[in-house]
């Protein structure tokens, strides 16, 4: 499994630490209407992103969705964080391709159960590729759900200051 690790809840922002095993992965899921940052810390992961199409507001009120897909990125410790904004690379799957194992840093703001306005508390959908796919081969057609029947995470305790 991936293992979490809590570091700071705060009303304004969430920092936490994912560490995956190698081939372990964080399936295709979103952080709606939040900025995310990135930055791993040991090892390498590859991060396939894709970025909303239609206006992200209402991408939350669809149960299908159209993307746009953005190049693979294998990214290490010695890169510079990664950025996901609302609308870019919002959509995103995370592999651990190595055989150590690879450990990252994920800063999200607003944090998850912040309320939207007329929407209601956040929550993170995974995507699944529809059966309708886009003629387009640079865009690609995901279904929504709010849970993920294969995945799941192990909880390590934050052991620092």
């Amino acid at each position: 499994p991936v293992t979490y690790v809590s570091i700071q809840e705060h009303e304004d922002v969430t920092i936490s630490m994912f560490v995956l095993r190698h081939r372990s992965r964080l399936p295709l899921h979103d952080h709606p209407l939040m900025y995310g940052i990135i930055k791993v810390v040991s090892g390498i992961i590859e991060i396939k992103n894709y970025s909303f199409i239609q206006d992200p507001t209402e991408s939350l009120r669809l149960s299908e969705v159209l993307v746009k897909k953005e190049p693979p990125r294998i990214i290490s410790e010695n890169d510079p964080p990664i950025v996901l904004t609302p609308t870019k690379g919002n959509i995103h799957e995370i592999t651990c391709p190595h055989s150590a194992g690879a450990a990252f840093v994920d800063v999200l703001a607003p944090p998850y159960g912040s309320f939207v306005p007329s929407l209601g508390p956040r929550s993170c959908f995974y995507y699944f590729e529809s059966d309708e796919q886009p003629a387009n081969p640079e865009t690609a057609r995901f279904v929504k759900s709010l849970e993920h029947p294969e995945f799941w995470t192990d909880v390590a305790p934050y052991c620092g200051q």
